[in-house]
């Protein structure tokens, strides 16, 4: 399927979160991971669906979705 992907969840005790910032097939998202939530969102490019924990979500330009970390 298109978009499959893993994605790191790990967080170190001692940070309060991180972020960072891909481009994955044409399209710039920004993951933001702290210890309750994985938050994504489709900065630039048309719609996607990736895979996070096992879940499928689908990202359109503008939105972001958060997943319970």
């Amino acid at each position: 399927m298109e978009g499959r992907n893993t994605s790191i969840q790990f967080i170190p005790k001692n940070w309060d979160h991180y972020s960072f910032k891909i481009n994955y097939r044409g399209r710039l998202i920004e993951v933001y991971i702290d210890h309750q939530e994985i938050k994504l969102t489709l900065i630039e490019g048309q719609t996607i669906d990736v895979w996070v924990k096992g879940e499928k979500v689908t990202l359109k330009k503008g939105e972001s979705k958060c997943l319970k970390a």
